[in-house]
């Protein structure tokens, strides 16, 4: 059959070919961007503990090392010439060869794990993320010096980009992780890079070697941007407009994932969106068009938003979750839109991408570190609404009156300085204590009785997620409420052991659990957060009034108990969620064979499994199988008043005499693990396959 018949003639010419090869290299490069980000970082987080800190860590790494590829890009266009670059993308391809098959090298710097896991990260996968970072700007460079090239607006390609990073997220939990181990990832990985080298080299070299290949001088085209060099006023333009979007992103998804709903993989959501306003806004330049219809469009959608967040409304999580969704593609595709359409000359290309990548970087750098350490409540997401609230307003601001510019502009910093005045300095009750670190921000919540509603009781509050509290009966004594009151899993466990020494506790929470000890027993409770620890010794008393020796061991508890005696506790309790979040690396049957090293013969595991979207207890299942225990789990009523949440509790046994007293203290509820046992391991772990709505 004529080949003509099936391929438009321009895709089968010299410039054609040309043309599929630079948008493969692009959307090959992004995708595999994409991909090793949360490959890696999941892979890493047994060894430091799977601490929010590594998340944190990781993600300034990548965003660094995507802001020196861009500023490498950039460095290769404007002072190096065609050959030059194609010996500098063969000398870096040749060296990436040492890093693979890429693998995670642990690196001890003695100076804490924050630096170890960014040295892990360098040396583990540092340049080839770096050359990879480099490629999306680097080509479209190529096409537009590029005389024979068909691409008259080569800032297209950009929306390609973004495009091949969309899918690399998407496939990475939905296709990736739920069928290949760690291992095998790595190296599908590693095949996937050394088929970008094939095509980098084979697009440098065409840029490089190729007649028709050489470059213009200057390329003012009429749709490629202004034909004089950004000037500071602009540069500083594409550095907010970028920063705003990508502390938005930050912002929205703290919101989404601990204020609206902890559901697993929601991160997810809020970052497409980001990634495909990139594509709408590149890829369809109309819809940037400066107009005060598009501005009022996006408006709408803030609105909603502000709207659907008022408290009183009391609106289901899914009205609200759309509402914020909404909002934050309005915000990013307002201002990656005028991004795209405040983009320079061909010839100035790398240097927009460079000051593009910076503007992310920095509004990461203020979402994840600075941000936690500035305010104590989650701020920032009021202040970049204000923010771009102003920023989509300013444009027509300027366009009017100094008096009513100043007067907009003094309402929105009076609007600014109240708002942040209610929300970090007066607390509304019933919050008495509002705290931030790295792993949560957290209230502390006093309720006075409510005849039929609830009883007096102070609480601890993550998001949605209550994490304990202080509770006194009609004596005044402190008594066990929440998840660990005497009809749950953990309080008959407890309590079926008259005579144990030794009790361990992962998660600190208030310290409920201290309330069971008694004079000659010791409790152990294991943390990662020096916050949680502070609140629990400041604003409850359940340590301090505790009978037992409490001991409070900060640090992750995987990393922690390894230093603790073999068989050494009577029973272990594992309840390290954070706000709902799903502590994987403690569930695997390697950290299950860990623990189970520190219990006694006659010893039990407890671990907390209440969760309104994922079923812990097949995981369990299969632990118990690999390690040879005896498995139970129970689920306790609940009663709203008194603050007894109900509760889902699975016991681990390594002798049926152990697990037998506990059965019998509630018979009807102590039930086997009936369910098909799903295995997770350092290597292979999938949440998606568990959750149920």
């Amino acid at each position: 059959m004529n080949q003509r018949r099936l391929f438009p003639p321009h895709l089968l010419s010299g410039s054609g070919m040309k043309r599929i090869l630079y948008i493969s290299v692009i959307g090959l490069s992004a995708f595999l961007l994409f991909v090793v980000e949360p490959m890696i970082a999941k892979i890493i987080l047994p060894e430091f503990g799977g601490g929010s800190t590594v998340w944190i860590m990781a993600l300034i790494f990548f965003q660094g090392a995507l802001f020196f590829g861009y500023a490498a890009s950039n460095g290769l266009a404007r002072r190096a010439g065609p050959r030059f670059r194609f010996g500098f993308y063969a000398a870096a391809l040749l060296l990436c060869a040492a890093f693979l098959p890429v693998r995670a090298r642990l690196v001890s710097t003695g100076l804490g794990p924050g630096l170890d896991v960014l040295a892990l990260l360098a040396v583990s996968i540092g340049l080839p993320y770096l050359v990879l970072s480099t490629t999306s700007p680097m080509v479209q460079y190529f096409l537009a010096v590029d005389r024979k090239s068909a691409f008259s607006n080569p800032y297209v390609q950009y929306a390609v980009s973004n495009l091949g990073s969309f899918a690399g997220l998407i496939c990475y939990p939905l296709v990736i992780e739920p069928y290949l181990p760690n291992s095998r990832q790595e190296t599908w990985w590693s095949v996937g890079f050394g088929l970008y080298a094939v095509l980098m080299l084979a697009a440098a070299a065409m840029h490089g070697f190729s007649r028709a290949g050489g470059e213009a001088p200057a390329v003012p085209a009429a749709d490629a941007g202004p034909g004089e060099p950004p000037t500071a006023a602009a540069r500083a333009g594409w550095l907010t407009k970028a920063a705003v979007p990508s502390a938005a992103l930050l912002a929205f998804t703290q919101y989404l994932t601990v204020d609206i709903v902890s559901f697993p993989l929601l991160w997810i959501l809020p970052l497409c969106l980001y990634l495909l306003s990139f594509v709408a806004a590149f890829l369809f330049p109309r819809l940037n068009r400066h107009s005060t219809a598009r501005t009022a469009f996006f408006l709408v959608f803030l609105a909603l938003f502000a709207l659907a967040d008022r408290r009183e409304l009391g609106l289901p999580f899914g009205t609200k979750m759309a509402a914020a969704l909404l909002s934050l593609f309005s915000i990013c595709l307002f201002f990656h839109g005028n991004l795209e359409r405040d983009k320079p000359r061909k010839s100035d290309l790398t240097i927009f991408y460079l000051y593009l990548s910076l503007g992310g970087w920095l509004g990461g750098i203020f979402g994840g570190i600075a941000a936690p350490l500035i305010f104590r409540t989650t701020f920032e997401l009021k202040l970049v609404f204000i923010a771009s609230l102003y920023g989509m307003m300013l444009p027509h601001l300027m366009a009017g009156t100094r008096t009513f510019r100043n007067l907009v502009t003094a309402a929105m910093a009076l609007f600014l300085a109240l708002s942040y005045a209610s929300q970090e300095i007066l607390l509304e009750r019933p919050t008495i204590r509002a705290a931030r670190s790295f792993y949560g921000t957290y209230r502390v919540m006093d309720f006075e009785r409510v005849p039929g509603k609830w009883a007096a009781a102070k609480l601890l509050v993550m998001g949605t997620t209550r994490h304990g509290g202080e509770e006194r009966d009609a004596a005044g004594r402190l008594i066990p409420m929440a998840y660990y009151h005497e009809r749950t899993g953990v309080g008959l466990a407890i309590r079926s052991r008259p005579d144990l020494k030794h009790v361990g506790v992962v998660g600190l929470g208030t310290g409920v659990l201290a309330l069971y000890g008694k004079p000659g027993q010791t409790y152990d409770f294991y943390e990662i957060d020096p916050l949680v620890k502070n609140l629990a010794q400041t604003s409850f008393k359940n340590l301090a009034e505790s009978r037992a020796k409490v001991r409070v061991i900060l640090g992750d508890a995987r990393l922690s108990l390894r230093s603790a005696p073999d068989r050494f506790y009577d029973i272990l309790v594992l309840d390290a969620f954070t706000s709902g979040a799903v502590p994987t690396h403690l569930l695997t049957v390697e950290a299950m064979t860990e623990f189970s090293r520190k219990v006694k013969d006659d010893g039990l595991i407890l671990v907390h499994i209440s969760n309104r979207f994922v079923d812990l207890l097949p995981v369990l299942a299969c632990d118990a199988r690999s390690l040879g225990f005896l498995l139970a789990h129970h689920e306790s009523p609940a009663n709203d008043y008194f603050h007894l949440y109900g509760s889902h509790w699975a016991a681990l046994a390594k002798k049926p005499e152990a697990l037998m007293p506990l059965l019998r203290t509630d018979p009807s509820r102590w039930l086997p693990a009936r369910t098909t046992p799903v295995c997770f391991t350092d290597d292979f772990s999938h949440l998606f396959s568990l959750i149920h709505l």
